[in-house]
Formats: C-alpha cells, sequence, structure tokens
C-alpha cells in the first residue's frame, strides 16, 4: 500500500494526515499548552499504525466473506452515536446554526440569504439537511454519512489490508469527528458526490441512452445545487466516464446545469439582486481568483481524461480540490499571516474535509501507476 512506488498511495496518505495535522494543531491549541507537542505525537502513532498495516497483514488475504465485516457497522453506529450525543451543543463553530436559521426563515417566509449567519450553501444543501432537523438533530446528516462510508469501504475493499487501512483513516481522522461535533455538512456534500459517482460506474452505461442517464444527471444538478465546487469535480467526471461520446458529456452536462438553475429560479424570482449579492454565488466564489479557477478547471478536465481507473479518478478528484483549498488557504496567508488565517478563523480549513472521501476511495492495492500517464477504455479498470 505504501511501497516507494505507489504514488497515489503515498500522496493520498500524505494529504490526509496533512489535513489531520492541520486540525489537530488549530484545535488542540485551545485546550491543552503543549498543542505542538501533542499533534506530533498523534501523526507519529497514526504513521506507526498504518506502517504495522503495511507490513503485517498480508496481500492475499482476501475478503471472502463480507458479510461478518458489515456486522461492524453496529458498533460503529454506537460509538458514533454516543460522540453525536455527548458533543456540546454550544461550540465555537456550528454550521448547524446557520442551516438551521436558512430553513427557519424559509418557512417563515423570510428571505434566507444576506441574513446574520451569512448562509453560503446552495438551496439543495439546506433541504439535504432539513429532514434531519425535523429528527431534532443536524448532526445524524454526519451519523448516517459516516456508516455510509464504511459500508462503501467494505463493499469495495478487495482486500483485509485495503479494508483495515482506509478503515483506520477513517477511525483516526480528526476531521471527520470534528464534522459530528459542530454538524458541518461539507463532509457530507462531498460523500454524496462520491457515492453518485459509484452509482453512475456501477449502473449506468457509457454507449447506451437509458432511462438512469437521464436520472442520474438531474441528481448530479441537485447536488450541484450544493456547492460551487462540485462543478470542476462533475466536469472531471463526466471526462472520464463518457470520454468516447461528446453527446453525452453534453447531454448529462446540460440536464445537470437546468436541473441545478431550477432549484436557483424560485430565489432569483423572490429576490435576486439580493440573492447574487448576498447569496452563494457571492459568498462562495471569493475563495479563489478567477484565473486560479480557470486553471483549476483546465486541470480537472485533464485529470478526468488521462484516468486510467476509477481509483485514479477518485484521486485525481480528492487532488483538484486539495490543490484549489491550499491554495485559497496559502492566499489567506499571504494576506493575513500564518497565525491569523490558522489560529483566528480567517480561513476555514474545514474545507479540506472535502478531499478526504476521495483520497481515502483513490487507496487501493495495485502494482503500476498509470496516474496522468495511459488512457485505458473504460471496463477495465479492475485489471490494474
Amino acid at each position: 500500500m505504501l511501497a516507494k512506488n505507489k504514488i497515489i498511495n503515498l500522496i493520498s496518505t500524505g494529504f490526509f494526515l496533512f489535513i489531520n495535522f492541520l486540525f489537530l494543531l488549530k484545535y488542540s491549541s485551545r485546550y491543552v499548552d503543549n498543542f505542538i507537542l501533542l499533534t506530533f505525537v498523534f501523526l507519529l502513532i497514526q504513521l506507526i499504525f498504518l506502517v504495522l498495516i503495511e507490513k503485517f497483514v498480508p496481500d492475499d488475504f482476501t475478503l471472502t466473506a463480507k458479510t461478518k465485516y458489515y456486522l461492524l457497522l453496529v458498533p460503529l453506529a454506537v460509538f458514533y452515536g454516543l460522540i453525536l450525543s455527548y458533543a456540546p451543543q454550544e461550540t465555537r463553530v456550528s454550521r448547524a446554526d446557520a442551516a438551521t436559521l436558512w430553513l427557519t426563515d424559509l418557512l417563515n417566509g423570510v428571505f434566507p440569504y444576506g441574513t446574520e449567519k451569512n448562509p453560503s450553501g446552495f438551496p439543495v444543501n439546506f433541504l439535504i439537511i432539513y429532514p434531519f432537523s425535523l429528527a431534532g438533530n443536524t448532526g445524524l446528516l454526519q451519523f448516517f454519512t459516516m456508516l455510509s462510508l464504511f459500508f462503501l469501504l467494505i463493499r469495495y475493499s478487495k482486500s483485509l489490508k485495503e479494508l483495515l487501512f482506509r478503515g483506520f483513516l477513517i477511525l483516526s481522522s480528526v476531521p471527520l469527528y470534528y464534522e459530528l461535533v459542530v454538524k458541518s455538512e461539507i463532509f457530507s456534500n462531498a460523500f454524496l458526490f462520491l457515492l453518485l459517482m459509484f452509482i453512475i460506474l456501477r449502473k449506468v452505461s457509457d454507449e447506451k441512452w437509458s432511462a438512469s442517464f437521464f436520472f442520474s444527471a438531474i441528481l448530479a444538478g441537485l447536488l450541484l445545487s450544493t456547492r460551487l465546487v462540485i462543478f470542476p469535480m462533475l466536469l472531471l467526471f463526466l471526462l472520464y466516464k463518457f470520454r468516447n461520446s461528446f453527446p453525452k458529456i453534453l447531454s448529462f452536462g446540460l440536464i445537470a446545469v437546468i436541473a441545478f438553475l431550477l432549484t436557483l429560479l424560485p430565489f432569483i424570482i423572490w429576490n435576486s439582486e439580493r440573492f447574487f449579492s448576498a447569496g452563494p454565488f457571492a459568498v462562495q466564489s471569493i475563495y479563489l481568483p478567477p484565473v486560479l479557477m480557470g486553471v483549476i478547471i483546465i486541470l480537472s478536465a485533464y485529470s478526468g481524461w488521462a484516468a486510467a481507473n476509477k481509483y485514479e479518478l477518485f484521486f485525481s478528484t480528492g487532488l483538484m480540490l486539495f490543490i484549489s483549498i491550499i491554495l485559497s488557504f496559502l492566499i489567506t496567508v499571504s494576506d493575513t499571516g500564518l497565525y491569523e488565517s490558522l489560529f483566528n478563523d480567517r480561513f476555514d480549513i474545514s474545507y479540506f474535509n472535502l478531499c478526504i472521501p476521495f483520497f481515502i476511495a483513490g487507496i487501493y492495492e495495485y502494482k503500476v501507476d498509470y496516474f496522468l500517464g495511459k488512457i485505458m477504455p473504460l471496463g477495465e479498470e479492475d485489471q490494474v
């Protein structure tokens, strides 16, 4: 998994640990004096466990009876449930407050954008949260997201080593516990797109037109109405999945954009001036200059075209997200300084959580790296 010639796994694991480093450094500083030492000790322990999995779990130990591994979801559900139950209701950072206020304003007939909490998400982002708000705890969204991610890991891991490696990354992930505690929906947004990618790869033909094609395009459009960053992710995916059919790329993209625009139409009609001046476009577009955003879109398109298999697709998606976010972070650091950016919340490092599900999904046991070097016909992705 971590051999020196396995570039994808090394980069994915390295960036994952870097994100852990940022979160632990920032939030442990609020509770302990020796937070720097604590951060490095924790990272060292993570590395030791990963090396132990690499060295002592046999490569050929396959998951012949996956049913027993699904039973792991029961203690995991209890574990995450306890964290959610005992998490403080009031935290310094609470995305749930912004989501709850948006929903409350909408239901009371008040235009939900440009308010005190300055909600930045597109409409579907909050509508996804709504059922969990009715249940009395928006953190349930993150709870089910974590369990669903583990289910996917068990379903698509080909060996015990893959399962243990990926599973340990999740269980030791400080950012994911942060998501549970502050009831953030950022990781859930990314996971839903990853889930849609899995579904389309398995159920939608890249040659034949079908009802599943059009239904998937509509779902993609709805996910576009969560965060602006989904756009380059979708472009990357379409150029991988339908690289041999330009009409399908165009049709899928057009349907998705129409579905996306339809979710915005009621708010544009309601108050167009406020929607465009204080809504999600205004808030989310400030993180990167247009030139850099254009570069990211071009790199995303190339990465989707060049990815050799589905694992490289997942890795490419995580990498493009990481590059976008780290560039935005570095711009903020250059403007305000590292201390202000990291410790005084001038930059929201929770956006790094968008990368995590894709980096984890892109880690697998393989023999040769093809990333950005060879285009393989679709359907051969599992032969690498």
